[in-house]
């Protein structure tokens, strides 16, 4: 199935898809005819007045208890309790006075959210734990030892039968004075980060078939991470899942792509096994970072450190289905785009993404240039739209120093031709066939700019004066040299001193009088906000030869105007089942779209 996905094959994904859980609903089938016996055969199992039985295999938990004989207890509610399975169901006195048997099972797996059309917003951790309160037959009869009556009912054919309590049908949840059911079960260690405040809890409404939150008191939810065990109240049966957002992790605030010496459990160096063939891919989520090691057609999880997956050899589509078991979605889905909330502060949840022609034609080409260049996200990428991408671009160091010694980075511009410059400036000039997406290396630069002045009135304030400062002592040297000139005409110009003072004085009195002005035309001008208005640059860079870069329908033939001959060699020699590995990698996670 995860093949199949990175192939984009869909009839093969949903063949699969539909396969698996039909192989889940028949295992639950199974699990329903073994119930049934043991509801049946109660008496076969009984020890100290209660059956009592937990089993556990390839990670299903099952337990059951058949309340045969009705004793009182202390307290609000009883405790039935399967240490061995890490499952617990609390119920109230009501319970304990009626032969009934109760059920509590957990899947590692989720085997209900495909069944939800409208497609669900969050995601199940750790798997479906199941509640079930049943009714039992009429009580066996023991004729001989040998000879054991059991009433055969309708209502007792087949199939398990729910018994009759205010916790399942048509009523539940409703409330109404029910004492709610407190269940705990143990949140497997497979899960990698666990919500621990305001864990959220969900039911399977089989009517509407969606999951919800009705019945369930989420303000009595507790998670305890010492023993994982989650805790919450609920006033219906039926299966419950912990649950968080798809989005919670997204979108991706960096990644990079970028050729890397092997990283082994042993750390020996073997010059011929570790030269080339090696690809680090990370994934810098909200809170922590996936990285990826690919060589040929091979990942290995980096980080983080799970121990099941650490350097395990899987395949891209394995790996990341395990990340997304234990609680890592680093596979968005299109509707995943509505809800994730960017990381610029007063935005409104939603990314806008690439378009498909272009999200695919980013995958193949710098799929192709892997092997030889590192890659990584820009700022300026979501500020796009959807028919450009940008990204940082340079030839490794890697292989030449180990990347003690780098080279800077530069822009590259991947876009669909009828958005592009070429067509603004000559509309139907030399247009491309269809997808008609082009690259080039352009002069815009990832510094964010100098804040403007007029965001901070006291800080322009600050800077204006301090601009007069300067002109005052800039002006103070041809002010000197200009009065010594002037005193030097006054004593040849005898008999006009009078007029000169004169003149002087109306001078200085008219300098005073726009000094003053401008004064208060600098104040004035302090208080209005100075705007900058950041526009992408899309000018094509000028390569090492001094001329300007041209644009190319594939990235590498754009990448090698600004690289090394010996570069482009190694994109030549890099095997293809390695460009194979990252495209499908590129192609799930959809870094363009999510960053």
């Amino acid at each position: 199935m995860a093949g199949a996905q990175c192939s984009g094959d869909n009839t093969t994904q949903a063949g699969c898809e539909q396969f698996l859980h039909e192989l889940r609903a028949t295992s639950s089938t199974k699990l329903d005819s073994c119930s049934l016996y043991m509801v049946k055969h109660a008496d076969e199992f009984l020890e100290h007045d209660q059956v009592l039985i937990a089993k556990k295999q390839a990670g299903i938990r099952i337990g059951m208890w058949i309340n045969m004989v009705v004793k009182n207890f202390r307290g609000a509610l009883k405790p039935i309790v399967y240490p061995e399975i890490g499952l617990q169901v609390d119920i109230p006195k009501a319970l304990n006075t009626m032969q009934i048997g109760i059920r509590l099972m957990y899947h590692p797996y989720d085997n209900l959210s495909y069944l939800d059309a409208s497609g669900a917003d969050d995601m199940v951790l750790g798997g479906v734990m199941t509640l079930d309160i049943l009714a039992l037959p009429p009580k066996p009869k023991r004729v001989k030892p040998q000879w054991v009556l059991r009433p055969t009912t309708v209502d007792f054919g087949s199939e398990l039968q729910p018994a009759d309590t205010p916790y399942s049908g048509e009523s539940a949840g409703a409330g109404g004075g029910v004492a709610a059911l407190r269940c705990t079960f143990q949140v497997p260690d497979s899960v990698f980060m666990v919500p621990e405040e305001n864990p959220k809890v969900v039911a399977w409404d089989t009517q509407k078939l969606k999951w919800t939150m009705d019945g369930i008191d989420q303000n009595t939810n507790e998670y305890n991470s010492a023993n994982r065990q989650l805790r919450f109240h609920t006033l219906r049966t039926g299966a419950f899942a912990l649950v968080q957002s798809r989005v919670v992790h997204l979108p991706y605030r960096q990644w990079k792509l970028e050729p890397a010496l092997k990283v082994s459990e042993t750390d020996d160096f073997d010059v011929d096994d570790d030269e080339e063939g090696c690809i680090h891919y990370t994934l810098s989520l909200r809170s922590f970072d996936v990285k990826i090691q690919i060589r040929d057609a091979v990942c290995q999880l980096l980080e983080p450190n799970l121990p099941d997956l650490y350097l395990k050899d899987m395949a891209p589509g394995e790996l990341l289905y395990a990340l997304f078991d234990r609680g890592i979605n680093i596979m968005p889905t299109d509707a995943d785009a509505i809800t994730a909330q960017g990381y610029d502060e007063g935005v409104s949840p939603g990314l806008t993404l690439k378009s498909p022609e272009l999200e695919a034609k980013l995958n193949d080409d710098v799929a192709a240039a892997a092997a030889s260049f590192d890659f990584q996200g820009s700022r300026w990428n979501r500020k796009l739209g959807k028919l450009h991408s940008a990204f940082l671009t340079r030839e490794t160091s890697i292989y030449t120093g180990g990347n003690a010694e780098t080279f800077d980075f530069d822009m590259a511009l991947v876009e669909s031709d009828a958005e592009s410059r070429s067509a603004r400036d000559a509309p139907g000039v030399g247009e491309l066939a269809s997808p008609g997406m082009k690259s080039a290396i352009v002069v815009q630069k990832e510094a964010e700019p100098k804040p403007a002045l007029g965001d901070d009135p006291v800080a322009a304030a600050a800077a204006l004066l301090a601009d007069d400062e300067e002109k005052v002592v800039d002006d103070a040297p041809a002010a000197v040299e200009e009065t010594a000139v002037e005193g030097e005409e006054e004593k040849k110009a005898e008999g006009e001193e009078a007029a000169a003072a004169e003149g002087e004085e109306k001078k200085e009195g008219e300098a005073g009088e726009d000094e003053k002005k401008g004064e208060e035309g600098d104040r004035g001008a302090a208080v209005v906000p100075l705007m900058v208005n950041e526009q992408f640059d899309d000018t094509r860079l000028n390569g090492s030869d001094g001329v300007q870069t041209d644009t190319h329908v594939y990235l590498t033939k754009s990448l090698q105007d600004i690289c090394s001959e010996e570069a482009m060699e190694r994109i030549g020699r890099s095997p293809p089942q390695l460009k194979q590995t990252v495209q499908q990698l590129l192609l799930l996670t959809r870094p363009f779209s999510f960053s």
